[in-house]
């Protein structure tokens, strides 16, 4: 009961090596000036404009309100950190 193995490539590795060979750019293809990808690049993004959900009057308050205090907390806590440290090495030197 021996087993063999076999060492030919698989079609989807075939195509895999494909597919990275067909992605090289030739000198031919390169324009100057208003390329139709950069057309196409601002419709995408103006696409993806339209598909984003802009929270409503209420959510945006409750959202701003939580980023405000995180922020004070975090400052004071940081501020209370930086005392603290002080007067310890004040202490030590």
């Amino acid at each position: 009961m021996s087993e063999t193995v076999s060492t030919d490539t698989t079609p989807e590795v075939e195509k895999t090596e494909k597919k990275e060979s067909d992605k090289t750019v030739k000198p031919s293809d390169k324009k100057s000036g208003n390329s139709p990808k950069k057309k196409s690049w601002f419709a995408g993004m103006k696409a993806e404009f339209k598909k984003v959900v802009w929270p409503d009057k209420q959510t945006l308050i409750k959202s701003t309100t939580a980023v405000v205090l995180v922020s004070v907390f975090t400052s004071v806590l940081v501020k209370v950190s930086d005392l603290l440290i002080q007067a310890v090495l004040d202490l030590l030197l």
